[in-house]
C-alpha cells in the first residue's frame, strides 16, 4: 500500500476540471480546425508559389517553408497564449468564484500551476498543428537536424514563458482587459531588455532563427524556464492579497483624476465651462443616460479628450506636409490606415461588451426587469457607441479633407465631370464600413457571454473579413486562370481593406488593375459594395433588434403575456403605464 502511495499521481481536480470543459465545447474544436485549416493553406501556397523550380533549388523551398511556418506559429504563440491565458484566475475573479477556491483544501500554488498547466496543453495542441508541416519542410531539405530540434525547443519554451506571464499578470490584476492589456504592455520593454534570453520573434541575418547551436539553445532554455518559475512564484504570492480588489475602471479614473486637475485650474479662469454633461440625472431614456453619463468612452466631456489625443498628431502631421518638412502623402495614408485599426480595435472593446459586460457583471438581470422592451434596450445600450461613432468620424473627415486639398482633386464641378470622387468615395466608404462593424461586433457580444471572448471573437471577425478574400485573392490563379481570374480578383477585392486601399492608393489605376478592376468597372463594383455593406449593417440591425429579448435571456419576450405578470406583482394597467413613462410617474407624485 505505501508503494502505491508513493507512485500515485498528485490529484489535479482543477486541471481535470478545465480540460473537461474545454474538450465540451464546440467551439474548441472548431477554433483548432479553423487555425489548422489556415495553417496548411499558407504552407500549399508557399509551396505552390515555389512549385517551379528546379531540383538543385528544392532545399531552398523547403527551408523558406519552415521559417515562414516558424514566423506564423510564434506570432501565433504571442497572440493565442496570452489571451488564453491572461484570463485563467480573472474570470474567477469576475465570477466572484476565487474565494470558493481560496476556501477549498487547493493551496494557492496548486491553483496557480493548475491553471497554468491547462493553459499550456491548450496552447501546445496549436502548436503541434505545425509538427507535420515542419517535418514536410525538413524532407525538401535545407533544414539541418539541429536547427529543427532548436526551433521545436524555442516553441515550447516560448508556450511556457508566455503562459507563465499570463498568469502571473491574471493573477494580479481585477479584471482580464486589465491583465491582457498589461501582458502585451510589459512584454515589450522585457524583451527589448533581455533579448536574445527570452522568447519572441528573434531571427539572425539570414532570417533563420538566432538560436541554432546546441550550447545557445540550452542556455535559451534555462533562462527562460527560470523566469517562467519566478513569474509562478510572483502569481503564488500576490493570488490571496489581489483576491478581493474591487473592479475599477482604470480609464475612467484617470479621466476623473484629470478632471479634479482641470477644475483646480478652473477657479483661476473664474469657472468657465465649454462643455457641460448635460442632465445630472435620468428623465426618459434611464439606460442610455447611464451609457452617455457613467461611462468612460460615452460621456461626451471624455470623448472630446479622446477625439484630442487622435486629433492633435493628424493636424501636426498634416502640418508637417503642407509646409514639405514631411514630403509626399504617404504620411498622411499611414496616419489613415493606422486611424482604421484603432477605429476598429476601439469599436471591438465598446459595442462587443455592451453587452457581454453586464452579463460578467451579473447584472444583466436588473436591466431585464426594467418595462423596457428588448428592442428598446439594446438601442438605449447603443447611445454611448453611436456617440463614439461620430466623435471617431470627426478625424477621418480631416484626413480626407486633407488629402482632398492636398492632392489638388478640386472642389467643384469641371468641363470633364465631377471632381469629388475621392471625397465622395472615402466618406462613403468610413460611413458604410462604419456602420457595418458596429452591428457586427455588437451582434457578436450579444451573443457571447465573457468579456474576453466578445473582443477577440469581434476582432477575429474583422480581421477574417479583411484578411481571408485577400488570402483567396493571392490564391486565386493557382486555381483558375484567364478572365475566371480576373473576375474572382475583382469580387474578392471588395473587402473592408483592400476596399480602403482602392480609394486611398496612388496610383489609383495601377492600384485598382492589379485587383482586376478597369476604369469603366470599379464604379459599379464600388458602388455595389456600399449598397451591399449598408445593407448588411441593416440587416444585421434588424436581427439584432427582432431577436433581442430571445438573446438577452428574457423569457417573456417571446410571446408571453406581460399582463398576467403585471398582476401576479400587484400593479394594474394604470401603474404599467406609469412604469413605461417616468415622466408621467414623477409628475404625477409631484402633483400628490
Amino acid at each position: 500500500m505505501g508503494w502505491r502511495s508513493f507512485f500515485r499521481l498528485p490529484e489535479t481536480p482543477l486541471l481535470i476540471k478545465e480540460l473537461s470543459e474545454l474538450a465540451n465545447r464546440r467551439r474548441t474544436y472548431i477554433f483548432r480546425f479553423v487555425y489548422a485549416t489556415l495553417l496548411f493553406a499558407a504552407g500549399l501556397v508557399i509551396l505552390f508559389s515555389r512549385g517551379g523550380q528546379r531540383g538543385d533549388m528544392m532545399p531552398n523551398v523547403g527551408r523558406e517553408l519552415f521559417l515562414q511556418l516558424v514566423f506564423i506559429q510564434q506570432v501565433a504563440i504571442l497572440l493565442l497564449v496570452p489571451s488564453m491565458a491572461a484570463s485563467a484566475l480573472t474570470q474567477e475573479k469576475e465570477r466572484e468564484t476565487l474565494a470558493l477556491l481560496l476556501l477549498t483544501t487547493i493551496s494557492p500554488y496548486e491553483i496557480v500551476l493548475q491553471k497554468f498547466l491547462s493553459r499550456v496543453v491548450t496552447a501546445l495542441s496549436y502548436v503541434m498543428l505545425s509538427f507535420p508541416l515542419l517535418a514536410v519542410a525538413y524532407a525538401y531539405g535545407g533544414v539541418p537536424m539541429v536547427m529543427l530540434g532548436a526551433t521545436c525547443a524555442i516553441l515550447v519554451v516560448t508556450v511556457i514563458y508566455h503562459a507563465a506571464f499570463s498568469i502571473m499578470c491574471s493573477s494580479y490584476f481585477r479584471t482580464t482587459v486589465e491583465a491582457l492589456i498589461a501582458v502585451y504592455v510589459l512584454q515589450a520593454p522585457i524583451s527589448l531588455i533581455a533579448h536574445g534570453y527570452v522568447p519572441s520573434l528573434v531571427v539572425d541575418a539570414n532570417g533563420g532563427p538566432a538560436v541554432q547551436s546546441i550550447p545557445a539553445m540550452i542556455s535559451f532554455v534555462c533562462v527562460s524556464l527560470f523566469l517562467s518559475l519566478i513569474y509562478l512564484v510572483m502569481a503564488t504570492e500576490v493570488l490571496h492579497r489581489r483576491a478581493f480588489v474591487p473592479p475599477r475602471n482604470v480609464l475612467l479614473q484617470l479621466f476623473q483624476a484629470l478632471d479634479r486637475i482641470f477644475n483646480e485650474w478652473n477657479t483661476v479662469t473664474g469657472g468657465v465651462v465649454l462643455i457641460r454633461d448635460g442632465d445630472p440625472l435620468p428623465v426618459d431614456r434611464p439606460v442610455a443616460w447611464r451609457e452617455t453619463a457613467k461611462k468612460s468612452l460615452g460621456t461626451f466631456r471624455y470623448l472630446v479628450r479622446v477625439l484630442v489625443v487622435i486629433e492633435v498628431p493628424i493636424l501636426f502631421v498634416s502640418q508637417l506636409v503642407n509646409i514639405d518638412m514631411i514630403r509626399g502623402h504617404h504620411a498622411m495614408t499611414v496616419l489613415y490606415y493606422t486611424l482604421w485599426v484603432a477605429s476598429a480595435a476601439m469599436l471591438a472593446l465598446h459595442a462587443g461588451n455592451v453587452i457581454a459586460a453586464e452579463r460578467s457583471r451579473q447584472t444583466l438581470d436588473v436591466l431585464l426587469a426594467t418595462p423596457l422592451s428588448g428592442e428598446e434596450l439594446v438601442l438605449q445600450k447603443l447611445a454611448g457607441v453611436r456617440r463614439l461613432l461620430m466623435v471617431l468620424l470627426i478625424p477621418f473627415v480631416t484626413i480626407i479633407l486633407f488629402e482632398n486639398w492636398f492632392r489638388d482633386y478640386g472642389w467643384l464641378f469641371d468641363e470633364n465631370g465631377f471632381e469629388l470622387w475621392y471625397l465622395a468615395e472615402s466618406l462613403l466608404v468610413v460611413l458604410a464600413l462604419g456602420k457595418f462593424a458596429m452591428w457586427l461586433v455588437f451582434w457578436i457580444g450579444l451573443k457571447t457571454r465573457s468579456t474576453l471572448s466578445a473582443v477577440f471573437l469581434s476582432l477575429g471577425a474583422l480581421a477574417a473579413i479583411c484578411l481571408v478574400p485577400q488570402f483567396l485573392s493571392m490564391a486565386a490563379p493557382t486555381f483558375t486562370s484567364g478572365r475566371a481570374t480576373r473576375i474572382v480578383t475583382a469580387i474578392l477585392a471588395m473587402n473592408p481593406a483592400t476596399l480602403v486601399q482602392l480609394v486611398e492608393a496612388i496610383p489609383t489605376d495601377d492600384f485598382r488593375a492589379r485587383h482586376g478592376l478597369t476604369p469603366e468597372l470599379f464604379p459599379w463594383m464600388f458602388g455595389a459594395a456600399i449598397v451591399g455593406y449598408f445593407v448588411l449593417g441593416v440587416a444585421i440591425r434588424k436581427i439584432c433588434l427582432r431577436n433581442a429579448d430571445r438573446l438577452l435571456g428574457r423569457s417573456w419576450g417571446e410571446g408571453v403575456d406581460d399582463s398576467a405578470e403585471v398582476a401576479s406583482a400587484g400593479l394594474d394597467a394604470d401603474a404599467l403605464r406609469r412604469l413605461e413613462h417616468p415622466g408621467q410617474l414623477a409628475a404625477g407624485v409631484a402633483g400628490g
